[in-house]
């Protein structure tokens, strides 16, 4: 930061001056005597002073009569517009035309001298000594022949003369200010080329480093949209090297000289309008708790507003609204001052880089008017202090940055470190896993282990039901996958289900155990009474496995093996045992078991019976649709029927 000071500081100490302290002139003779001015030791003269003026005439040097007692024309003060002056206790006003003369004398007829001129509004022509040297723009007496015209010109001066009569015709009737703005300076030719081109050189430099600023900070913007800042000091850089190269030196028509004087102009305001809003919005950013966001808002519309009308009207009109812009904005640099103070106080971060830049700017701006009115004679330094200004706050935005960065490699820092601690937690958790996976399995071949230990029970009382056992479990996972099938069960049948069923359909017929072999070896068909008490072994089966599942605290496959032990012998019609359920009142396990319980029966040796062709036995389970067995279990039964008879016969009973 202290380099860039000290650049600023030189910049301001030998910046090419345009002007030099001015020599008195002769109010009372309307002539600038410079014969005693040594233009290689002293430099150039701003041709300051009072003029004599003409309103509404075009006068020639013979007209005018330098001789002529100038008390018979307006004197008028140049650099000033002609607005303010009065023509027989009138204003002139903005529009019209007129007539500037000034007599200079110099010495050292020999030396090549020449004339810089710059900022006439907004049409002129020059005549030294009765000869035309210079017409910039088309000078008229009525606004629809006049034509603006922006242009900055070095005149020779005739060489071999020591009296030089300038006479200025001017007409404006484009902008609200007419006249000679700015002084024409009067030095040797070569100095005031090499002068401008060192002025030049600098203000294109300056113009240069505002805008690649510029350009890098919306590049960050693009790379980073969740932060805002870089993008408002990105257009405010932008529209602040459109404002310096339609200003001043205008360098914008130089490059381009077929740009239009109303397009020129309406530049330059609109730079202006909508400079200092993105500039309050960037602020904003920055300091977000300092500045209230209805604020910011009043200046984005006061800008838009004024900004529509610089679009939409002639530079006669638009140019009257910069007064009260400028209105707006010395409301909102005082606004902008009270924030600042407050984020000072509160020690905001680069809080102290911004006010810097902006006391550099206000004093650069503060210098410019005093040098503008020869207060005192310096340079003029707003392109320094615009640079020192942007860069304080491209320098807020890189601590910024900077800090960021900082942070995200401490971060990245304790990142690696919970990596590694997480990477710990994983392999821990890994083996926990792996742990419970082996207890899980265990769990699952403890329980089959139990499922086929209870069924044995049986298979011990009644040794020709082991195959029927196995044959029933693969025909009910045939009949409840083909049913997942169906949309009605999609949601009911999983996967676990299917496995529940599967293991518990086996437990069917447990409650066998309490029969007396009397009966349940029977070889003859039972008696009423021997069939009531087989029919009893439901609920034996269903009661004994219901006490073992009251002590399992979650659904299991108990669950369904009690529901089966119990309903496996109930009908579709409700004219089945032990209690008479009908349709969907019978669980769905035990309607599937029912009737892969029944097939296999029919196609298996009993002692009271043969075995039935696995034709017959489908056309008694057909029989059977919508009475004995459910009608979905039955078509899903058909459907998968070449599968259950391959079954049937590769796990034949031995």
């Amino acid at each position: 930061m202290i380099c860039w000071v000290l650049f600023f500081i030189c910049c301001s100490l030998f910046a090419p001056q345009m002007t030099h302290a001015s020599p008195s002139v002769n109010t009372t003779s309307g002539v600038l005597d410079l014969r005693e001015w040594d233009f290689d030791e002293q430099g150039t003269v701003p041709l300051n002073g009072p003029w004599r003026f003409y309103w509404n005439q075009f006068l020639s040097r013979s007209q005018i009569g330098f001789n002529v007692d100038p008390a018979l024309s307006t004197m008028v003060q140049v650099p000033s517009s002609w607005n303010r002056y009065s023509e027989q206790t009138k204003p002139t006003g903005s529009d019209g035309f007129a007539t500037y003369a000034l007599r200079i004398l110099v010495s050292h007829p020999s030396r090549e001298l020449g004339l810089y001129l710059r900022n006439i509004l907004t049409a002129y022509r020059l005549y030294i000594n009765g000869e035309l040297v210079q017409e910039v723009g088309l000078v008229s007496q009525t606004a629809d022949k006049g034509a603006p015209e922006y242009r900055h010109v070095i005149v020779d001066l005739p060489p071999k003369s020591t009296c030089l009569d300038v006479v200025f015709h001017v007409s404006n009737f484009h902008h609200r200010l007419g006249g000679l703005w700015a002084a024409p300076i009067l030095g040797l030719k070569q100095e005031l080329n090499k002068k401008m081109t060192l002025r030049l050189s600098m203000n294109i430099f300056m113009i240069g480093a505002i805008f690649i600023m510029g350009l890098y900070h919306i590049s960050l913007y693009i790379l980073r949209k969740s932060y805002s800042p870089p993008a408002y000091l990105g257009i405010f850089c932008l529209l602040i090297t459109l404002r310096a190269l339609v200003t001043n030196e205008v360098y914008l028509h130089t490059l381009i000289p077929q740009l239009p004087w109303q397009l020129l102009l309406k530049l330059e305001y609109l730079s202006f309008y909508l400079a200092f809003p993105v500039f309050v919005m960037f602020t904003s950013s920055l300091f977000p708790m300092e500045i209230k966001p209805c604020i910011v808002r009043i200046f984005q519309i006061l800008a838009g507003l004024f900004s529509l009308v610089v679009l939409f009207s002639p530079a006669r009109i638009f140019s009257h609204t910069v007064v009260g812009y400028e209105v707006v904005t010395l409301f909102g640099v005082l606004y902008l001052i009270i924030v600042l103070f407050r984020a000072t106080v509160k020690q905001r971060e680069g809080i102290w880089a911004i006010v810097f830049g902006f006391v550099c700017l206000l004093v650069s701006i503060i210098n410019d008017i005093l040098h503008a009115n020869s207060i005192i004679h310096t340079a003029y330094l707003f392109q320094g202090g615009m640079f020192v200004f942007v860069f304080s706050q491209a320098f807020v935005l890189s601590h910024r940055f900077s800090n960021a960065f900082e942070t995200i490699g401490n971060q990245t820092e304790d990142l690696i470190r919970m990596n590694a601690v997480l990477t710990n937690e994983i392999q821990v958790r890994e083996k926990l896993e792996s742990s419970l996976v082996e207890s899980h399995e265990n769990f699952k071949n403890s329980r089959i282990a139990l499922i086929l230990g209870l069924a044995k029970l049986a298979e011990y009382r009644d040794t020709e039901t082991g195959t029927h056992l196995e044959r029933i479990r693969e025909y009910v996972r045939i009949i409840a996958e083909d049913l997942a099938q169906l949309p009605q069960y999609r949601d009911y049948i999983t996967k676990d289900y299917i496995e529940d069923i599967y293991q518990s359909s086996i437990l069917h017929d447990i409650g066998k155990i309490g029969i007396r072999d009397a009966i349940l070896l029977k070889p003859a068909r039972l008696t009423h009474e021997e069939f009531e008490i087989m029919k009893t072994h439901t609920t034996i089966g269903g009661d004994a496995l219901t006490e073992v599942a009251s002590k399992v605290k979650t659904r299991s496959f108990l669950t369904l093996a009690k529901d089966i032990a119990y309903y496996h012998h109930e009908r579709w019609d409700g004219t089945g045992y032990p209690y008479g359920k009908s349709g969907k009142d019978i669980p769905l396990s035990a309607r599937i078991v029912s009737l892969a319980d029944v097939y296999d029966a029919l196609i298996s040796v009993r002692p009271y019976k043969k075995a039935f062709t696995h034709e017959d036995a489908v056309k008694i389970i057909l029989e059977g649709r919508g009475r004995q067995f459910d009608p979905n279990i039955v078509d899903a039964f058909i459907r998968q029927i070449e599968k259950i008879k391959t079954l049937g016969e590769t796990m034949k009973d031995r």
